[in-house]
């Protein structure tokens, strides 16, 4: 890979296959884990309906980590004022280590403050908050069940 190769891939003018972005990660001392997660962001590759969300939460923060350093490392009153005050700068720096994940309109706008995608982290957050299952429908039966204690 040749040096001009490698600048235009860390100034995001190409988008390099995975064995390179591993590469390029492990010689810069970076977590090949956090950049993965970007670098199927990136190429469109949403999770699989495999993974758990707890696997989906490790790996959205990774990538939340990743935009936060490729951002030169913000100061996170700065982001919390882009953000439009939805998040405290404890929060932000909790959403970074890992601790913490709000809502989806104000991560997207933590990911836009960050120059990132937000489309592109939204699978990923999708994908961390497993939709609940509704609650159970009421059958004629239970209208019908009184308790003991109504017969006196």
């Amino acid at each position: 890979v040749s040096a001009s190769y490698v600048s235009r891939v860390i100034s995001g003018e190409r988008l390099p296959s995975w064995s390179v972005a591993r590469r390029i990660t492990v010689a810069c001392d970076g977590d090949p884990t956090a950049i993965r997660t970007l670098w199927c962001a990136a190429r469109g590759i949403a999770p699989s309906a495999k993974v758990t969300s707890e696997d989906a939460v490790g790996a959205l923060h990774a990538a939340l980590r990743g935009l936060y350093l490729s951002a030169g490392r913000p100061d996170p009153y700065l982001l919390h004022t882009q953000c439009q005050g939805s998040l405290t700068e404890e929060q932000i720096t909790h959403v970074f280590d890992g601790q913490y994940l709000p809502d989806w309109p104000v991560l997207g706008r933590l990911v836009l403050a960050l120059e990132g995608r937000p489309d592109a982290l939204h699978p990923l957050w999708n994908a961390a908050h497993p939709t609940p299952a509704p609650p159970p429908v009421p059958t004629r039966a239970s209208y019908l069940a009184l308790p003991v204690s109504a017969f006196g």
